[in-house]
C-alpha cells in the first residue's frame, strides 16, 4: 500500500498520519462509525485497488 499512486496522493489527508508499521489497524482507526461502518469506509478507500481485477471477475 505505502508505494501505491493511491497511497502516494492520499497518506496527507488523514490526520493523525496513519502509521504503516500498524497497519491496516492504524488506517482503521482514521474512518468513522462502528467497526461495520469503519471497515466499509477502508474497503471504499482501497477500492481504486482493486477495480481492474472486480471489471475482470465480472467480465468485462
Amino acid at each position: 500500500m505505502a508505494q501505491t499512486p493511491l497511497w502516494c496522493g492520499a497518506q496527507g489527508r488523514f490526520v493523525p498520519p496513519v502509521d504503516l508499521q500498524q497497519a491496516p489497524g492504524s488506517l482503521l482507526e482514521r474512518f468513522l462509525g462502528d467497526a461495520a461502518a469503519a471497515l466499509a469506509g477502508v474497503l471504499r478507500f482501497l477500492s481504486p485497488l482493486t477495480s481492474r481485477s472486480c471489471r475482470l471477475h465480472e467480465g468485462g
